[in-house]
């Protein structure tokens, strides 16, 4: 193992702290920001502790920027490549794996490039195997890149290690405690470059007032009848009620999202084929100058928090395949150079309607059926060859009539 100083070079006011390794007799230096270094061990005891995939370890890319002497490595970004876990729980990528590994590779950063590889490692040895080896070799060509390995552990801070091309990656150029708080507390700060402060705005020119609208505005204006304000009140109740209505979007079947001011992440869930699609607005301002994102899942009893890359971050959206019914999500966004944090959350709950309830069915007005009026019968006509009874003559089966007749006159 080389010898190296440690020490912490700290920059008041833009969050980006470093501890900065100088190796004796290499004249080389690494810089890693305590900030990735937190959100890397984060991800690393997530992975570790993870319900459907436990000893599961992750991988990905070290972005940052080689000094025009090539004297120092600043890390200041990584970005995670996602493993299928195929050939089991370790970090052992399939054909698909280094095809993403391929495009992360190729993908533009600038003024950020990559510098290294980094592992966590749950294995027993804390050393690239043959695997590492034959990826960096394929896919690294040309680079000589850093290779970092982080060992969680789940009760007490992780290990961290540095590997260096020159010593063919053998064996540990470097060994360190791999947590923030243990870094900044055994190290004390061996620079603090002070903040500089903004300019001072040239002085604005005096606003000379208009006379002419000054004795405009000293006349009081002719109040309006009374009875028109009147008028504004229906307007005002339906505007109010519109605006109450317009707060709220449904993303999904059932899944009620409250409106946020303009900064909004506006955060929106699809329900597909048994998984949630996450989505939101790439191109809200919080995201453009975002340093930091953290995505916390609670599926169920289970949680869990994913820290999103600047990359993963401005896709926009993300597939989550859920264990339960009832999954929420919660983003949060931080802008450390401004100190500035948007956070939104919704959530999505199967089979469970709207808070608003679904629009109530107005059926087409139709008209009452029309019932057609019977024909009428024709009358029953007595056969021609059947004598019609004289109305003259009595009606032999009723009783003759009582009482003496009159006599003609």
């Amino acid at each position: 193992m080389a010898n190296a100083t440690l020490t912490l070079e700290r920059t008041e006011g833009t969050g980006a702290d470093c501890c900065v390794w100088e190796l004796a007799g290499n004249a080389a230096a690494i810089r890693l920001r305590l900030e990735v270094v937190e959100r890397l061990e984060r991800e690393a005891l997530e992975s570790l502790r993870a319900l459907t995939k436990r000893g599961s370890e992750v991988g990905g890319l070290l972005l940052g920027r080689v000094s025009r002497d090539c004297h120092a490595i600043t890390i200041e970004e990584y970005e995670a490549v996602a493993c299928d876990y195929s050939r089991g729980p370790l970090y052992q990528l399939s054909e698909a794996d280094e095809l993403r590994l391929e495009a992360a590779l190729a993908r533009p950063r600038a003024p950020l490039s990559v510098v290294g590889f980094f592992r966590s490692n749950t294995r027993k040895d804390l050393v690239p195997d043959s695997n590492d080896l034959a990826l960096i070799e394929k896919h690294f060509s040309g680079r000589d890149p850093l290779v970092l390995l982080v060992k969680p552990f789940s009760m007490k801070p992780s290990h961290g290690a540095w590997f260096l091309s020159q010593e063919g990656y053998a064996s540990p150029a470097i060994e360190f405690t791999f947590r923030r708080g243990a870094l900044e507390q055994d190290h004390p700060a061996a620079q603090r470059t002070p903040t500089p402060a903004p300019p001072a705005e040239p002085p604005k020119d005096p606003v000379v007032p208009d006379l002419r609208r000054l004795d405009q505005a000293m006349v009081s204006p002719r109040p309006a009848p009374r009875r028109r304000r009147w008028l504004w009140l229906p307007l005002l109740a339906g505007l109010t009620g519109a605006s109450w209505y317009l707060g709220y979007r449904v993303s999904g079947p059932g899944l009620p999202v409250p409106a946020v001011a303009s900064e909004a992440l506006a955060l929106r869930v699809e329900r597909s084929a048994g998984q949630l699609r996450l989505s939101w607005n790439r191109a809200a301002p919080a995201i453009a100058t975002a340093q930091k994102a953290t995505l916390s899942i609670v599926d169920g009893t289970q949680e869990q928090n994913l820290n999103l890359d600047l990359g993963q971050l401005r896709t926009g959206s993300l597939v989550y395949t859920p264990t339960t019914g009832d999954v929420a999500f919660r983003l949060e966004v931080t802008d450390l150079q401004h100190g500035k944090t948007v956070t939104e959350s919704i959530r999505a709950v199967a089979g469970r309607p709207s808070a608003l309830g679904p629009p109530p069915l107005r059926l087409p007005e139709q008209a009452p059926p029309i019932i057609a009026a019977p024909e009428p019968r024709p009358e029953a006509q007595a056969p021609a060859d059947t004598p019609q009874p004289d109305p003259a003559e009595p009606d032999p089966s009723l009783p003759a009539p009582t009482g003496t007749a009159a006599p003609p006159k």
